[in-house]
């Protein structure tokens, strides 16, 4: 008997669009309005991390099993795009400044960046081992990548498209530790 976890291969993702988004306290309850949702093909396998381009209206979406990116675009609600990338894409994180959305791959160690006005990639950049969780900070223009195997999370300038740092995860969260890092996201400071 197989004893091994097997995952669908979807090829369609629910993607949820919010037209009007009203957050309102009415006697004591959050009032919510959400415009509506829709469901698309991606054309790759196992759909996981989402990005939205606010420069173009497309969506981005990483297919961990067929190592592609499908751009939806929002003003169609169709794929424009499939784009080819390294292993495993995962997540995808969005800067704005300069229109670049940079996946996560962690089959192989690296980041791509993909240009948000052609939706070509334009470079590959080494990180640590087993990249899953990105986020983009835009209080510094940097990206932060949690590179699971390694317990690190490299720090890439999206100026120069480089690896400008690596924080090793103890310095942050000492052991013991029964995994590694897996996501990461920005938080502004509200105080």
């Amino acid at each position: 008997m197989d004893s091994r976890i097997h995952l669908p291969l979807s090829t369609t993702v629910l993607v949820i669009i919010i037209l009007s988004f009203l957050a309102t306290v009415e006697d004591g309850f959050f009032k919510v309005a959400l415009a509506h949702s829709i469901t698309l093909p991606v054309r790759g396998t196992q759909p996981y991390g989402i990005a939205y381009n606010a420069a173009n209206n497309n969506m981005y979406i990483a297919n961990v099993g067929s190592s592609t990116v499908s751009v939806i675009s929002g003003s169609t609600d169709s794929v424009i795009a499939s784009i080819l990338i390294g292993k495993i894409p995962a997540f995808i994180a969005y800067a704005p400044p300069n229109n670049k959305l940079y996946v996560s791959n962690a089959g192989s160690n690296d980041v791509y960046m993909i240009n948000g006005a052609t939706n070509k990639v334009i470079k590959d950049i080494p990180v640590g081992n087993f990249p899953i969780g990105i986020a983009y900070n835009p209080s510094n223009n940097d990206a932060y990548m949690v590179n699971y195997r390694n317990d690190t999370i490299s720090v890439i300038d999206t100026s120069t498209d480089s690896v400008i740092d690596s924080i090793p995860l103890d310095s942050v969260l000492p052991p013991p530790r029964i995994f590694g890092p897996y996501s990461i996201t920005y938080e502004p400071e509200q105080y």
